[in-house]
């Protein structure tokens, strides 16, 4: 159990980071995949290669898919494990680190401009997004569907930001039964080709040097995906 929920709160985590971001009241189709780590959204084509280190393993391993979940304002365009662990993933392993890219299923063909993603930059970094009541509930009831307690989120700060991406890091607590996982998680908006696209770093916390690999993972995989996209 403890296996399923480790990966599976990363649903209220990534539904959280969405919930702000309005698109059109209709859901677009599911993206498609023309290429290698290619996505059609719309009319636009963004690329979104894997981590340095990584392996794409969203269309490889429905265990995998059915590990991680799918939010419900949300398509996942991609997920990836490391490539040692992905070489030997097995359906009831623990994954203690792994990426996920997500779209708002409201906004796959929704043309963002610079202002718009500026404007949603600006609310993110000045509101304090976990107080909020309609998040608060959105959370509770979210945990209460997995079968788990979790803390409320707590901010550490921005990673970095450019005029194309705004990267924070966040901390929380899971409860399940008798045991406790400490969650570090990056959440990285990124404005590519006129589309607004989510990308996540998950780490269960087993050392003190576990923030500065999530810090490191996100900076780094942001600039490879802006320089993909130019």
């Amino acid at each position: 159990m403890y296996k399923l929920r480790a990966a599976a709160i990363g649903l209220v985590i990534a539904g959280v980071a969405a919930v702000p971001v309005r698109g059109r009241s209709s859901q677009g189709s599911r993206p498609t995949s023309p290429a290698p780590h290619v996505y059609q959204l719309g009319s636009m084509r963004v690329d979104i290669p894997p981590p340095r280190g990584f392996e794409e393993m969203l269309s490889r391993s429905a265990e995998f898919r059915q590990r991680i979940g799918e939010p419900e304002r949300l398509w996942n365009l991609a997920a990836h494990l490391p490539s040692e662990t992905a070489k030997t993933f097995k359906a009831d392993q623990d994954i203690p680190l792994y990426t996920k890219v997500s779209v708002s299923r409201a906004a796959v063909e929704t043309d963002i401009t610079d202002e718009f993603f500026a404007g949603v930059v600006k609310q993110q970094a000045d509101t304090t997004i976990y107080d909020q009541d309609f998040l608060k509930k959105y959370i509770a009831d979210r945990a209460q569907q997995l079968g788990v307690t979790l803390d409320k989120p707590v901010p550490l700060g921005l990673i970095e930001q450019t005029p194309r991406s705004y990267s924070t890091l966040g901390l929380t607590t899971v409860s399940t039964g008798d045991r406790k996982i400490n969650l570090l998680f990056s959440s990285s908006l990124l404005h590519l080709n006129r589309r607004l696209i989510f990308a996540y770093v998950y780490r269960i916390i087993e050392s003190q040097k576990d923030q500065a690999l999530v810090e490191t993972v996100a900076r780094e995989w942001v600039k490879s995906i802006l320089a993909a996209n130019p």
